[in-house]
This record gives structure tokens, sequence and C-alpha cells, in this order.
């Protein structure tokens, strides 16, 4: 009986081991890596704007705060058109964002670049 264990024990142990194969060449098996037949989708890879769960979190492009964007919007608080330093982690542009980050004032849209600056 205790052979057939041992034997038993081996066969689930290689059964576990081939389930944990690492497909994509990407360092990551199967059983972290969330596409396993795209080595560029892995737990360590950049989230970029794609459609995609690059980074393997569950989040996907703007709905990840580590998502690296094709350009820079910068949170526009008091809507002159002019952004402050706050760069967000978005895609696109979004309502109150623009692409200059050069407001020194974001809070009083009487103040910016040119006007008060």
């Amino acid at each position: 009986m205790g052979r057939r264990r041992t034997l038993w024990l081996a066969m689930v142990a290689v059964s576990v081991a081939a389930c944990e194969t690492d497909r994509d060449g990407d360092g990551w098996t199967t059983v972290t890596d969330c596409n396993d037949d795209d080595a560029s989708i892995s737990p360590d890879a950049d989230e970029v704007c794609d459609g995609i769960d690059n980074d393997c979190d569950g989040k996907v492009d703007d709905q990840d705060n580590a998502v690296i964007a094709d350009g820079a919007w910068y949170e526009d608080a008091d809507g002159d058109g002019f952004g402050s330093n706050t760069l967000l982690s978005v895609c696109e542009a979004v309502e109150g964002s623009v692409e200059d980050n050069s407001d020194c004032d974001d809070d009083d849209a009487d103040v910016f670049p040119g006007q008060g600056c």
C-alpha cells in the first residue's frame, strides 16, 4: 500500500508541474501569467493603452493607475485651458484634462501663463 501511495503522489506532482508551463517563454507560468500565449503580457509588463490587461492585474488601460499613455494629460481644475503638474493616468483626454501643464495657479481661472503668472 505504501508503494501505491508513493506512486500516486509522484503522479500528482508530475501532473501539477505539467500544468505550470511557460508556453510563451516570458518567465511566467500558466498559473501566474494571464495570457501565456503572448510573451508581451505578464505580471511584470507595463500597462499600455491597447484594450488589453498587459500586467495581469485585472485592470485594463484607464482603469489601471499604472497605465503608460501615448500622450500626457494634466488636470485643469479651474478650466482655464492650462493644466497643473498633476499627470492623469488616462489614455485619452477626459473632462477636466489638457495636454499643457504650465498653470501656476490651477485654483484660479484668471491666473495662467501670460495672465498673472
